[in-house]
């Protein structure tokens, strides 16, 4: 038997041009696929397997999300710059501010 592989995350967030933003600026990534309107589309698809749904009342409810950047210490200080803090596990664990924890590898 084959073991499964990733494919894909799908996070539902409250503020999806602001998540949109955030992977653009600091991981570099960009949409590949959206659905719905296109200045306010209901969800889109970014390179890095990565899914984003609007959701009036939902919070992220992810554990966590672990990244690969190219350079990890760039993404982190970018990330640091734009007001994200590091939890006392390491610089490398960011906690956005609906809640969302990334570990940045």
């Amino acid at each position: 038997m084959n073991a499964a592989q990733h494919h894909h995350t799908a996070l539902y967030v409250q503020d999806l041009e602001w998540y949109l933003s955030f992977f653009r600026d600091v991981f570099g990534m960009s949409v590949t696929l959206s659905e719905g309107d296109p200045q306010r589309p209901d969800q889109v698809w970014l390179d890095g397997d990565l899914q984003l749904i609007r959701s009036k009342d939902s919070e992220c409810t992810l554990a966590h999300l672990a990244l690969k950047p190219e350079n990890a210490e760039q993404a982190i200080s970018m990330a640091q710059s734009l007001g994200i803090g590091s939890l006392a596990r390491g610089e490398n664990w960011l906690r956005l501010s609906d809640g969302l924890v990334l570990e940045i590898m």
